[in-house]
């Protein structure tokens, strides 16, 4: 099965592409200024085509933006 999860919370967000049997997995943590990506890119791997990887990169500016709300939340 080919799915995209994006799992999010206040202290960063990780996305999981897994296409034909691949999995790759992209995770960025807050920062003071910001997020962190703590691991490989998407960008290297072979399997994620250009479409998916512009769609994948649009998923993450929401991801982000949805990790600040997440923090102005009260717990």
């Amino acid at each position: 099965m080919n799915k995209v999860t994006i799992e999010i919370t206040k202290e960063g967000w990780q996305t999981t592409v897994e296409i034909d049997g691949a999995k790759v997995i992209e995770k960025h943590v807050k920062t003071d200024w910001g997020a962190s990506q703590e691991t490989e890119n998407f960008e290297s791997s072979e399997f994620i085509d250009d479409e998916l990887l512009n769609t994948l990169e649009s998923a993450d500016s929401s991801a982000y933006d949805i990790m600040k709300e997440l923090n102005m939340c009260s717990d």
